[in-house]
């Protein structure tokens, strides 16, 4: 398995990166089969399951050691979260201003992506909204 981090050069992936002093502003989740998920880049931004290609010049892949069982755990969880809408205000309300924005119908990437791998028993201690990418990368740099 593997964490996909975006190395992204549009305004949005600036500000995100500027202020979470990280040069990553997006992540996915890369299954072992090579299934993706994550929100999509392009509206209508919702989660999404699929399979692509990530071009180094854009992207970090970073690999995850975890057994089988937990990937497992973390796929049948992004398989509900499916087509759930980008939380635009949390990037406002939790990423910018600390006030820890959560709405259970939307989400942002890195909050979705820790709040799967909590499910599978890892980074209990944190809150999934207040995670940026650039801090998830650092957890995640404790499972390879």
């Amino acid at each position: 398995m593997k964490i996909a981090f975006l190395k992204g050069t549009g305004i949005i992936d600036r500000l995100i990166q500027i202020w979470t002093l990280s040069k990553y502003s997006h992540c996915e989740i890369v299954f072992s089969d090579g299934t993706t998920f994550g929100n999509s880049l392009v509206a209508p931004f919702r989660t999404q399951i699929s399979h692509k290609t990530y071009s180094p010049k854009y992207w970090d892949l970073v690999d995850v050691n975890i057994a089988p069982e937990q990937e497992n755990l973390i796929r049948a969880f992004c398989w509900t979260q499916v087509d759930k809408k980008y939380d635009w205000k949390a990037i406002f309300f939790s990423q910018i201003l600390p006030f820890g924005w959560e709405d259970p119908n939307k989400s942002i990437c890195s909050e979705i992506c820790v709040t799967a791998f909590q499910l599978a028993g890892f980074f209990i201690s944190y809150k999934a909204s207040k995670v940026s990418p650039g801090k998830f990368r650092k957890l995640i740099k404790n499972l390879q």
